[in-house]
């Protein structure tokens, strides 16, 4: 069911995951806004999030990684 929903709103969700991530690693001023969809669309599409964090913890990137750790926190 998750796939057949991010194949409908995503051309490529963890692209887009991905592209959402590097702003607000960029932007501090959009980091809340854009935690707070996140936050959404972890509770609604969880393991696109999921995969993401497997993907940034495997190749050590640390921001990103403690990044996405608040945002799965804040789901839970």
């Amino acid at each position: 069911m998750e796939q057949q929903v991010s194949k409908f709103m995503f051309k490529d969700a963890g692209d887009f995951v991905r592209k959402v991530l590097t702003v607000m690693l960029d932007e501090p001023s959009q980091r809340d806004v854009l935690s707070k969809f996140m936050v959404k669309l972890n509770s609604t599409l969880p393991f696109i999030v999921m995969n993401d964090y497997r993907i940034a913890t495997a190749t050590n990137s640390l921001q990103r990684t403690a990044l996405l750790a608040r945002i799965l926190k804040a789901s839970n």
